[in-house]
Formats: C-alpha cells, sequence, structure tokens
C-alpha cells in the first residue's frame, strides 16, 4: 500500500514519521509540498518525495495536511487532473481514499475542490502526536471501505486515543476541545508552575511537579472511565478542611469551569466559522 501526504508541516511530519515507525515494510510514503524547504526536509528524512499531483495518483490514501486556506491551491492541479481523466481512470481515482486533517474543512467542501466524489476520512489530530499521546476525532463518509477505514484506525490508535462520531457537525466541537486543548492545558501547567515559584520552588522543580502533575491526573481519568467521575476523583484529594479544598474554592470564585468551558464554546464556534 501506498500513503501519500499532501503537506510536511508538523503534523503532516509527525503523522507520516509516526506511520513509518509503526507501519510493515510494505507500506510505502510519499511526500509533497509547495515549499521547497520542507521538500528538502523530507529527503533528508529519508522520504521519497513528488508533487501533488503524482503524489495522489501514485497513493492509495492520501492525508491531506494542509492549512484549510491552501486547499483550493493546493487540489487545482489535481482537480484539472481529474476533470480531464477518462472514464476508466476516474473509476480508479474513485477507490482512493483522501484523509483530512484541515480545521472546519466539511467533506463536500473537499469534494467540491477536487471535482469528484471519493471516499474522505476527516480525523482532528491534536499536538501530543509528537509523543505518541495524540487524541484523535474521526469521521468517516459513507463510501469509505473496510481496507482503508481498518488502515487509518490501526495506525491512529497506535499513536494516541481515537473517537469516531456518526454526525460530521462534531468534528467543530472535537477541534474546540482536544484539537486546540493542548494549548489551554500548557496554560494550565505553566500556571501550576508558577504558583509554585511564587511559592518558593525552583522553575524547573516547579515545571516538573506540575506536568507530572497533569499526566498523572489524565491517566487517573483514563484508567477509571465509567468507573469513577472525575468528581469523585476530585473529592479523593480534597479532605474536609485542608489544603485542597482551599485551593479549589480559590479555583471556583475566579470561574475556572466557566473559563474552560467558554474556551471550548468559543474555539468550536471559530470552527464552525472556517467551514462556510
Amino acid at each position: 500500500m501506498t500513503i501519500g501526504f499532501i503537506g510536511f508541516g508538523n503534523m503532516g511530519k509527525v503523522l507520516s514519521e509516526s506511520l513509518r515507525k509503526f507501519s510493515d515494510t510494505q507500506t510505502e510514503i510519499i511526500i509533497s509540498d509547495k515549499d521547497y524547504s520542507k521538500i528538502e526536509e523530507a529527503k533528508k528524512a529519508g522520504f521519497k518525495t513528488d508533487n501533488n499531483k503524482e503524489v495522489f495518483l501514485k497513493s492509495d490514501i492520501v492525508f491531506l495536511c494542509i492549512k484549510p486556506k491552501d486547499l483550493i491551491s493546493s487540489l487545482e492541479e489535481i482537480k484539472q487532473m481529474i476533470k480531464e481523466a477518462d472514464e476508466k481512470s476516474k473509476n480508479i481515482i474513485k477507490k482512493k481514499t483522501i484523509v483530512s486533517i484541515l480545521a472546519g474543512i466539511r467533506i463536500s467542501k473537499i469534494i467540491d475542490a477536487l471535482g469528484i466524489e471519493i471516499p474522505i476520512i476527516r480525523i482532528m489530530p491534536n499536538t501530543p502526536t509528537l509523543v505518541g499521546e495524540g487524541a484523535f476525532g474521526i469521521y468517516f463518509s459513507e463510501n469509505v471501505e473496510e481496507t482503508p477505514k481498518n488502515f487509518v484506525m490501526n495506525f491512529l490508535n497506535k499513536v494516541g486515543k481515537t473517537v469516531v462520531v456518526e454526525n460530521e457537525d462534531l468534528m467543530d466541537t472535537i477541534t474546540g476541545l482536544s484539537g486546540s486543548g493542548p494549548a489551554y492545558i500548557f496554560m494550565v501547567i505553566q500556571a501550576l508552575a508558577d504558583g509554585g515559584v511564587r511559592m518558593g520552588l525552583s522553575r524547573k522543580d516547579a515545571l516538573i511537579l506540575s506536568a507530572q502533575t497533569v499526566l498523572g491526573s489524565a491517566k487517573m481519568v483514563l484508567e477509571n472511565i465509567g468507573k469513577l467521575h472525575p468528581e469523585e476523583l476530585k473529592d479523593m484529594v480534597m479532605s474536609p478542611g485542608g489544603t485542597t479544598a482551599e485551593g479549589i474554592k480559590a479555583l471556583e470564585e475566579n470561574r475556572i469551569r466557566f473559563a474552560f468551558i467558554k474556551a471550548v464554546e468559543e474555539a468550536t464556534k471559530k470552527s464552525k466559522e472556517l467551514s462556510k
């Protein structure tokens, strides 16, 4: 099987390198990017490279890892090629599968950009994929076949956790939650560390304790889904009249829950705007 990547930016690089790491030797990976420096980077990393049209033609599954604003320009040459193709060639093209990571870009918009009905998988990854702890929201168009579906699911489950949704609208919510979420959590880690520094810890020690606390807490939540609610896990830490209770009081007084809920809402709205 040949897997193509159109776009070798941060996420394109992470996904292609992760795929190479976890796939078998029969999987061939080929890269394209409009930026020549990215092509050179891909070559130095040991990948085969070509232009967008050739990557599309040679690949069974094509990952679109471009910026949403570059959708039309990146697929323009491919659309023209499809338009000029004979019926036999078009039928071959229709068997390819597109995997799009473009935030806010609906499947219908990608089909319009290509000028042909083609199976499309939308995924919303996030940056912790860099360390093998990604969170992926996934939506399949109805015409995606089992082979590419299983390939993508098996791959993504090796570099993180996956959630499949039946309603494409929910991809905007996933963008606002887990797609943007690492930035929210980095702010939490920084803020906790700032508190530690303010109360006397060194910056290094404060960051280690803060980051490990978030990491361990997340693991506890994941291991107890369906068993213990996060509220119950919180109560396991918070003794009556103790230090944690005072800290929680300060957080509630500053409406921390509302701030996070609002962050997800606003990021979701922005994702919906991108789809228009």
